[in-house]
């Protein structure tokens, strides 16, 4: 879930069967691991959802992994992303 935040999507993507056709900032690069790991904690567990919560290093992890990319993320990108 911290690859979205910390280096952005862009391009179509559906949804929950819905098309969408727009671009999501980076905006996680200026959260420290701990509070992205809150963000993303809080809309695991909101609005009926009931996920584990994220840590921070978890969040560390995935910012190594993907550091020097300057690109955001397309949805065929994501998909082929391992889960959790």
């Amino acid at each position: 879930m911290a690859t979205i935040p910390l280096v952005g999507l862009a391009g179509p993507i559906t949804v929950v069967g819905q098309q969408w056709n727009s671009a999501m900032a980076a905006m996680g690069a200026s959260f420290t691991d701990e509070q992205l790991a809150n963000v993303l904690s809080y809309i695991r567990t909101s609005w009926g959802n009931k996920a584990s919560m994220v840590t921070p290093e978890e969040v560390k992890v995935v910012r190594a992994h993907l550091a020097g990319r300057s690109q955001p993320m397309s949805a065929d990108e994501i998909k082929k992303l391992p889960e959790k």
